[in-house]
């Protein structure tokens, strides 16, 4: 829209009445002639998009432990404070994360996010692994409009399993329990241990101490 001088402008308040009719009428004119930004007819879209239907109807097993309350208690979880390179933790390309998360818009935000709680949490992330089961990890992340607020998030992994590696997910925030994708908390815990770490991924420094001086106003 922003290629129509109309809309790449400010918008004169005598057009709001009729502003819903232009949008209309300019989307028209692009569907009638204008070719499509993105055919998806390749094998691999057809693949991911029977995926997507089956996520859809499917239920969290891991959901159901937390509501019940069979994984809540403290002393059940051992604190993980150093992640190393050889933490054994499934590797994940940034392919398999984008189909997980059925896109990309989680991705690009991962990094950034992580930097974020990095900054406010000492350059560490507060991961734990279950004691009774090595492969049920939960870390706690704040939320992403408030500083006050943090979200338990919880991830079934399986290091034997190259093809289907993250076997379920759970979080406590508002889109947490989705199973078509998944929030930007899971995206970004998967992003971190799953592929930064591997790559030698350092947050970058150019707004830290910009951030510093707001926080300290």
């Amino acid at each position: 829209f922003k290629k129509w001088r109309f809309f790449s402008e400010r918008i004169s308040q005598d057009y709001i009445a009729y502003i819903d009719i232009l949008v209309r009428t300019v989307a028209a004119s692009l569907n009638k002639y204008r070719s499509r930004l993105y055919e998806g007819k390749s094998p691999e879209d057809y693949a991911l998009a029977n995926k997507m239907l089956l996520l859809k109807s499917r239920s969290s097993h891991l959901e159901q432990l937390i509501i019940n309350g069979d994984l809540s208690l403290r002393k059940q979880w051992n604190n993980i404070y150093d992640i190393e390179p050889d933490f054994n933790f499934p590797y994940l390309t940034l392919d398999f994360l984008r189909e997980y998360t059925c896109g990309i818009y989680q991705i690009k935000q991962s990094s950034s996010y992580a930097k974020a709680h990095l900054f406010n949490n000492d350059d560490q992330f507060e991961f734990q692994l279950f004691s009774s089961n090595d492969s049920l990890l939960r870390c706690r992340l704040h939320s992403k409009h408030s500083r006050t607020t943090k979200y338990y998030l919880s991830i079934q992994f399986d290091n034997d399993d190259d093809d289907d590696p993250i076997k379920d997910h759970y979080c406590q925030c508002k889109s947490g329990a989705r199973n078509l994708g998944c929030c930007s908390h899971v995206a970004t815990v998967l992003w971190y241990i799953g592929y930064a770490r591997h790559i030698s991924w350092t947050p970058p420094t150019r707004t830290d101490l910009f951030r510093e001086k707001v926080f300290d106003c």
